[in-house]
């Protein structure tokens, strides 16, 4: 999804989506970590986010709900109870195959649920999960530009993107104001032109537009506060969000 920011909010003046192959990971950086063991230089362990599905299903980390469910609370209940119910070496991850009013299905916790399903997308045991984060933050890659990607199969923009495309989840019963995207928001720094990935709550206000919550003094609150200061342009934004079908 490719859209543009306004003040401290992302309205969506254009919005897209696409069908692709979707991998991602997160970090938290540990200031009293041990030093970290010595990983090779690996290729990606997965091809796409199938991959990754298809591994962690063989090894009972994820399971399916075949029964139509509501996005607008049962998808919650269901994780709430999973990662409130169970010890956290029971969790799995939730893969609904039937969203009502959708033709997408919705996985969640498929990374999150418990330690053995990190460990598998790293590629490493579960005592090593931190050495190999670290690693990685000390042994960065640059990104590479394509010209084009499996994300790019099918794009629409204009007047046929749609929000209401996707079966976005109200996360929150009963509090939530609206169904909320919590995912990747990537962003470019005004003056450096440095690429900031970071997890933003974003809640749709209308099949056109979204608000992200930005966190005041963190890289992307400040990078789009640039872009205000500086010439009143509206700073880009991406969210990342897959479909797989």
């Amino acid at each position: 999804m490719r859209a543009s920011t306004g003040r401290r909010c992302a309205k969506r003046s254009e919005t897209r989506w696409r069908r692709g192959r979707l991998g991602y990971a997160g970090s938290r950086r540990h200031e009293h970590a041990q030093p970290p063991l010595e990983f090779e230089r690996q290729t990606m362990p997965y091809r796409d986010m199938r991959d990754y599905l298809a591994t962690i299903e063989q090894r009972g980390l994820i399971k399916r709900i075949h029964r139509e469910v509501d996005r607008n609370w049962e998808v919650a209940c269901l994780a709430k109870w999973m990662y409130q119910a169970l010890p956290v070496d029971q969790r799995f991850g939730l893969y609904f195959q039937n969203i009502k009013g959708s033709k997408i299905p919705v996985v969640t916790a498929a990374l999150g649920a418990c330690p053995e399903s990190v460990a598998v997308a790293l590629q490493c045991d579960v005592d090593q999960i931190n050495d190999k984060v670290v690693s990685a933050l000390r042994n960065l890659i640059k990104p590479r530009s394509v010209e084009t990607a499996v994300c790019h199969e099918i794009v629409v923009t204009g007047q046929q993107a749609n929000l209401d495309t996707l079966p976005i989840v109200t996360w929150t019963p009963g509090k939530d104001k609206a169904p909320y995207l919590t995912t990747i928001v990537v962003t470019r720094d005004h003056d450096t032109g440095v690429r900031n990935m970071g997890v933003y709550r974003t809640m749709v206000r209308d099949n056109r537009s979204v608000v992200v919550n930005l966190s005041p003094n963190r890289p992307q609150p400040t990078g789009h506060q640039k872009c205000a200061d500086v010439d009143r342009k509206r700073q880009k934004c991406s969210d990342c969000v897959g479909y797989r079908n």
